[in-house]
């Protein structure tokens, strides 16, 4: 406790909490504990004394203390089918580790200040429980359906989930009869339903797939520029061409029209390997080829001199223009799309490019020698 009091970087308010938490009992028990350690090469630890329950002890403390100084507005949790675990109870004495967290987790989610506001939870998932499980499965796999109740009672909370979850089964068996009474029950089978959809909405927010949706936009505007193809980007063109046609590699029109500097970046494509097992023994017509497309690569000299390396491709122009709109190049960090005050900053894009080129780059030419320069990845 001393040595923990003399760390400075230790909040002052959880050190003092954690060591008024921390009683005689459990000092006691961690003295026991020490003592057995000390004089037997092998202890034979109570129940009550193993380090690992110890340890746990006091972490489960300090947990319930740094909770009450976290002091949460909104909890978020991404993907929470990985943390099923917290989000249900469990029995203490088959599972003590689950059972601890979940009650730290239920401290944290039920987090109310001293004026009563509570701390809002979102949960996000795609697969927020089991979508089917089969009599063939193993039982320890779950049950998709009481996974389905069990989240749901978990969403409407500790005072309304049991009531609320068992109120939803019942909606959800009456649906299913006026299902199987189609096409007689049809009003019925609507109304049962729309019963359901409205106990769901009060706790899930659900996002189709794009191609789900009516127009297919999934809210967001499309912009595509047009693109203008410049005279050296056909000379790069017919030049690369050379090169791949002596070394039997055509086909690179796709490549073309996605990247610029294809002998630079096209490391383990097929253009790139036979360049490599002609290296050695070049032809005076695959020399003159190369010589001449050296104008459309980047030298190593530009990269370690930081020159400005032209686009040299329709869709490269495009992406510079685009990404760097506004000299945000130029910036230390990403101003905010939307400031909370003063001017309003950068708007927020997302850009697709169908980019066929992922390969990593380098600035040797094809037939140099030595270590390759990997400076433009």
């Amino acid at each position: 406790m001393e040595r923990m009091r003399r760390r400075d970087d230790i909040s002052e308010a959880i050190r003092s909490a954690f060591v008024n938490a921390v009683g005689p009992e459990i000092l006691g028990r961690i003295r026991e504990a020490a003592e057995l350690a000390r004089t037997r090469v092998k202890p034979d630890y109570r129940d009550d004394l193993r380090p690992a329950r110890l340890i746990g002890e006091l972490r489960r403390i300090l947990a319930r203390i740094c909770v009450d100084a976290l002091q949460p507005d909104l909890i978020i949790l991404d993907e929470f089918q990985r943390f099923a675990d917290l989000l249900h109870d469990h029995d203490e004495t088959q599972a003590p580790e689950k059972a601890a967290a979940a009650e730290l987790a239920r401290a944290l989610f039920s987090y109310s200040d001293n004026c009563g506001n509570s701390a809002r939870l979102l949960l996000l998932s795609a697969t927020p429980y089991r979508m089917l499980s089969r009599s063939t499965d193993d039982p320890e796999q779950g049950d998709h359906y009481a996974d389905f109740l069990r989240t749901m009672r978990f969403l409407f909370g500790d005072q309304e989930g049991a009531a609320r979850a068992e109120e939803l089964k019942r909606e959800l068996v009456a649906f299913r009869r006026t299902l199987q009474s189609l096409p007689d029950a049809h009003t019925a089978a609507r109304d049962s339903r729309d019963r359901v959809q409205t106990i769901l909405r009060q706790v899930i927010a659900r996002t189709e797939r794009v191609r789900l949706t009516e127009d297919g936009n999934s809210l967001i505007l499309e912009h595509r520029p047009k693109l203008a193809i410049d005279p050296d980007d056909l000379r790069e063109a017919k030049a690369v061409a050379r090169v791949a046609r002596l070394v039997d590699a055509p086909g690179l029109v796709e490549y073309w029209k996605s990247a610029p500097y294809l002998l630079n970046f096209m490391r383990d494509y097929k253009l790139r390997k036979k360049l490599q097992e002609t290296k050695l023994s070049p032809t005076a017509e695959l020399k003159q080829a190369v010589r001449e497309a050296q104008r459309f690569m980047i030298t190593k000299e530009q990269v370690e001199g930081y020159e400005a390396i032209p686009p040299r491709n329709a869709r490269m122009r495009v992406l510079q223009e685009t990404a760097l709109l506004d000299q945000l190049e130029r910036e230390l960090w990403l101003p905010p799309s939307r400031p909370s005050f003063g001017s309003r900053g950068l708007r927020p894009r997302r850009l697709f490019l169908r980019l066929v080129d992922g390969s990593r780059g380098h600035c040797r030419t094809p037939f140099s020698r030595g270590k390759p320069q990997d400076g433009n990845d």
